[in-house]
């Protein structure tokens, strides 16, 4: 699961980083960084994969979508609690942008648009992990 988690992870950096100023999820960055589905090994699976690519898109709309969830609420149960306390009107602005970022990130792994993407090239953030061994 570790392998799988730091892709993951790295996926989920990917779309923070190409998404402009935060707000909600666009549909450019959504095109930039793809839907790769992980299973727990670390693999990515096609819809060749049959049962295994359905079972690493579940095992993406778990993980993702918690951990997505979690950068949500600590964006907007921590984060900004403190910058309105700080009377911060700059940073709680960013930090609402963030949340929704967040917020719509999340809604998306839950649907199943994310489904219907085939991966058709192997995106940036996706290269340390194509020549390394779990």
């Amino acid at each position: 699961m570790k392998r799988s988690s730091e892709m993951i992870h790295a996926w989920m950096q990917a779309m923070e980083d190409a998404q402009p100023q935060y707000g909600g999820l666009l549909e450019s960055t959504i095109d930039k960084v793809g839907y790769p589905a992980i299973d727990r090994d670390g693999v990515i699976r096609t819809i060749r994969d049959n049962m295994d690519y359905w079972a690493a898109c579940g095992n993406m709309q778990g993980y993702a979508g918690s951990s997505v969830e979690t950068m949500y609420y600590r964006v907007m149960g921590e984060e900004y609690p403190k910058l309105q306390t700080a009377d911060d009107e700059e940073g709680m602005v960013l930090a609402l942008a963030k949340g929704e970022f967040f917020e719509t990130f999340a809604q998306w792994i839950r649907s199943t648009e994310p489904q219907k993407l085939p991966m058709k090239e192997t995106p940036e953030w996706l290269l340390p992990f194509t020549n390394s061994v779990g």
